[in-house]
C-alpha cells in the first residue's frame, strides 16, 4: 500500500481516535470511578436499608440481616436511642469511630435533621463508608464497608484495560485494513477508471451496486463516460468530415492543377498545327485550290480534335469533382449495348472484326442512362482502336447480389501487368501510335464510381479484359 492511499490514511485516523479514546476511558477512570464507586454504595446501602425497614414488621430480624448484608457486603450494627447495640453483638463502632462521631450521627438522624446519614471517614486503618438511618421504634441502623476495594479494583481495571487494549488495538488494525480495504475498493476502481477516460477509454464501466453516495457517484461516472464517449465521438466524427473536406479541397487543387498542365500539354501540338497552316494560308504557300484544300482539312480536323478533348476534359472534370448529380431510372442494358454496337459497325466492316455479344437473358439495371451508355461507348471505342484486324471483340453481361458486371474484352496485343492499374488514368496511353487522348477510360472510371461501383483490367484467354461492376 502507498503512504499516502486514502487507505492507509483511514487506517491513521482509526489508530489514532482509538488511542485517543482508550486515553480517555484511563483518564476518566482515575477521575471519576472512585466517587462514582462510592455514589453507588451508598445508593445500594439507601435501597437495600429502605427495603429491610418496610419489611422488618413482617419478617425476622436476623434474616433479613444477613439478606442485607449480602447484598450491600458491609457490616451492619443496629443501636437503640441511647445507641446501646440491640441483638448478640459488641460495639466495635466506638474503638473504630468513636463515641463522639457516633453521637453525631444520632443527633442527625434521631434528631430528624436528615432521614439518612452518609459519609466516609478514617477509622485509623483506612478510609471507611458510613450509612445510618432510622428504623421505626426509634432504633438506629449502620452500615460500614471499607473503601479498600475500589483502589484495588481501580488498579486491576487499569492493567486489564491495559493488556485488552493492545489486544483490541491490533485486533482492530487488523478488522480496520479489510473494512477500509472493502470501502476503497470502488474509490480505487472509479479512480482506474476515470484514468482510462482520461485517455478517452470508455470501453470500462463501473458496477453500481446500491444507493449511497458512492454508488451514486458511480452511476454519475457512467453516465459522464457515455456523455463524453459521444461528444468525442461526433467531434472525432465532425473532424474527420472536416479532414474529408480538406483532402477534398486538396485533391480538387491537385486536380486544377494537373487538369491545366495536361490541357496545356495536349492543346499544345493542336494549336500548333492550327497555327502552323493558318499562318502558311495567309503567306499563300499552298498555290493550287487541292493543296489549300489540305490545309482546311488538316485546321478542320485538329480544331475538331481541340473539341473532343476540351468536352472530354470538361466531362471528366465534372465527374470527379463530385459537383456531377446522375439521375437514375430503370432500364434494359442489353438495347443499350446493342445500339452501342451498331455505332461501330463500319470499322467492324472494314477491319473484319467480330463482335461476340449473345445475353442469355435481358438484364435490368438501375443507373443513369445517359452515362452508361457512355461508359459503354468508352469501353467500346478502347477495344476497337487496340483490337486486331480480323480480331474479336467480345461482351458479357451478368447480374449476381443485386450487382451488374459488364465484360469487353478484345484480341489485341496483350497489355503488361504494369498497364493494368495505370490504363484507369487520365492521358494514360499504352500505344501512342494509336489516335485518342487517354481520357476515355479515366471518364467510365468516374462514371462507375459515381454509381457505387468499381473497375478493373487483366488479361484472360489471351486477350485484354475491362470490367466493371456496380
Amino acid at each position: 500500500m502507498k503512504m499516502n492511499s486514502i487507505r492507509v490514511r483511514l487506517m491513521l485516523i482509526f489508530s489514532v481516535t482509538f488511542l485517543l479514546l482508550l486515553c480517555l476511558l484511563l483518564a476518566v477512570t482515575k477521575m471519576f470511578f472512585y466517587e462514582y464507586y462510592i455514589s453507588m454504595n451508598e445508593k445500594t446501602m439507601s435501597t437495600n436499608v429502605e427495603g429491610f425497614r418496610d419489611r422488618l414488621m413482617t419478617e425476622e430480624q436476623q434474616k433479613l440481616l444477613a439478606e442485607l448484608k449480602q447484598k450491600t457486603g458491609a457490616s451492619i450494627f443496629i443501636y437503640d436511642s441511647e445507641l446501646n447495640p440491640i441483638g448478640p453483638q459488641t460495639n466495635p463502632l466506638l474503638d473504630r469511630l468513636g463515641e463522639d462521631y457516633l453521637n453525631d450521627i444520632e443527633h442527625i438522624v434521631m434528631a430528624g435533621e436528615e432521614e439518612s446519614y452518609f459519609n466516609v471517614t478514617s477509622d485509623g486503618h483506612g478510609s471507611l463508608m458510613v450509612f445510618a438511618e432510622r428504623l421505626p421504634k426509634d432504633e438506629l441502623i449502620i452500615l460500614t464497608k471499607r473503601t479498600g476495594l475500589a483502589d484495588e479494583a481501580v488498579k486491576i481495571f487499569f492493567r486489564f484495560v491495559s493488556i485488552t487494549a493492545v489486544v483490541i488495538f491490533l485486533t482492530g488494525i487488523v478488522v480496520t485494513y479489510f473494512i477500509t480495504r472493502r470501502l476503497t475498493r470502488p474509490i480505487i476502481k472509479m479512480e482506474s477508471v476515470t484514468r482510462k477516460m482520461a485517455g478517452q477509454d470508455f470501453s470500462e464501466k463501473l458496477d453500481v451496486k446500491g444507493s449511497d453516495e458512492i454508488n451514486a457517484l458511480m452511476g454519475s461516472i457512467n453516465r459522464m463516460a457515455e456523455h463524453l464517449s459521444s461528444s468525442i465521438a461526433s467531434l472525432n466524427m465532425a473532424n474527420e468530415k472536416l479532414a474529408q473536406e480538406l483532402s477534398k479541397e486538396q485533391r480538387l487543387e491537385t486536380m486544377r492543377r494537373q487538369f491545366v498542365s495536361d490541357v496545356s500539354h495536349e492543346l499544345k501540338n493542336p494549336l500548333a498545327m492550327i497555327i502552323a497552316y493558318t499562318d502558311g494560308l495567309n503567306k499563300e504557300i499552298p498555290k493550287t485550290d487541292e493543296q489549300r484544300k489540305d490545309y482546311y482539312n488538316i485546321i478542320f480536323s485538329e480544331a475538331n480534335r481541340m473539341n473532343t478533348l476540351v468536352k472530354d476534359l470538361l466531362d471528366l472534370s465534372g465527374y470527379e469533382s463530385g459537383t456531377f448529380t446522375i439521375e437514375k431510372s430503370n432500364f434494359i442494358i442489353n438495347d443499350l449495348i446493342q445500339e452501342s454496337i451498331e455505332r461501330f459497325s463500319y470499322i467492324t466492316e472494314n477491319k473484319k472484326i467480330k463482335v461476340d455479344f449473345e445475353p442469355l437473358i435481358n438484364i435490368e439495371v438501375f443507373a443513369d442512362r445517359i452515362r452508361l451508355h457512355q461508359v459503354i461507348i468508352n469501353l467500346l471505342n478502347n477495344a476497337f482502336k487496340y483490337v486486331d484486324d480480323g480480331g474479336i471483340i467480345q461482351i458479357e453481361i451478368s447480374k449476381f447480389d443485386d450487382k451488374m458486371k459488364l465484360l469487353v474484352a478484345n484480341s489485341g496485343k496483350l497489355l503488361p501487368d504494369s498497364a493494368f492499374d495505370k490504363v484507369w488514368n487520365s492521358f494514360y496511353q499504352v500505344n501512342t501510335e494509336n489516335k485518342g487522348n487517354g481520357l476515355g477510360l479515366a471518364i467510365v472510371r468516374s462514371i462507375v464510381q459515381l454509381h457505387g461501383g468499381r473497375c478493373q483490367a487483366y488479361t484472360s484467354n489471351m486477350m485484354n479484359c475491362f470490367e466493371i461492376i456496380f
